[in-house]
């Protein structure tokens, strides 16, 4: 198997490449069970997501903020299955690069972008079920089908924007003696832009939207608990007066 690898350098002497040799080296019986699961993956991840899709733009009664939300989640799960599962096949009979700078490039920006781009939808949904809960007469104005469009259109560019940074830090870097290749890797060139870069997709995919859901979540659990302790409550005062006016009469 093949994976995108880091390396302390990237001096081009340092690599001796013979593709006979190379391709002597896999061993089938550890490619199979891979391919396998990545062939699963593919086809249950393409009909699992289109029927999704299509469920939404062909039935109105499902046209619902949540359930357009769900469709650009799965239509962001088909780009990363159509741009990024054949590449990562192609990439298990190879241990160089041999599509060019240019799908190098496209292949991860895709995986940045659709990673961000989930993350950002489950964010704006955790939101939009917090505006639900808490302010439910707001939320029939600000929650509408419309506004959701809206909303995941400038979800979309700025998860197209948000993932750009990935362009400046993976590279094509050539390799071999005997036949020269390639390596699509990260730029080890420039350390601290390797290590901004990661520090800045840490907070952008984990920190800042993790941060919101727990908010959003913890906040509407609360409610709900209140709401239920409260009905709780009016029901025993209920009883209450109602065991207090058959004792009167």
């Amino acid at each position: 198997m093949a994976y995108n690898q880091t390396f302390p350098t990237s001096t081009n002497d340092d690599y001796d490449y013979d593709y006979e040799e190379a391709s002597e080296m896999f061993v089938w019986t550890e490619l199979m069970p891979t391919l396998i699961i990545y062939s699963i993956t593919m086809i249950l991840g393409i009909v699992g997501n289109v029927l999704i899709v299509l469920t939404t733009l062909l039935y109105k009664r499902m046209k619902s903020p949540t359930n357009l939300f769900l469709s650009s989640l799965a239509v962001t799960d088909l780009l990363l299955i159509v741009f990024c599962i054949p590449v990562k096949v192609a990439k298990l009979f190879s241990y160089s690069w041999s599509m060019g700078a240019l799908l190098c490039k496209t292949v991860h920006y895709m995986q940045s972008f659709t990673a961000i781009c989930s993350v950002l939808t489950l964010t704006v949904m955790s939101i939009e079920r917090y505006y639900a809960i808490m302010y439910p007469m707001k939320a029939k104005y600000i929650c509408t089908i419309s506004q959701t469009k809206k909303t995941i259109t400038a979800i979309w560019l700025i998860s197209a924007i948000l993932a750009a940074p990935i362009l400046l830090v993976q590279i094509l870097l050539p390799v071999g003696v005997r036949i020269q290749a390639f390596w699509c890797v990260r730029n080890l060139d420039n350390v601290l832009l390797w290590r901004i870069y990661e520090l800045y997709m840490l907070f952008v995919i984990l920190v800042i939207p993790t941060t919101i859901m727990s908010i959003t979540y913890s906040t509407i659990v609360l409610e709900i608990h209140n709401i239920k302790v409260c009905k709780v409550r009016d029901f025993y005062n209920l009883n209450i007066i109602y065991i207090n006016l058959n004792c009167t009469l």
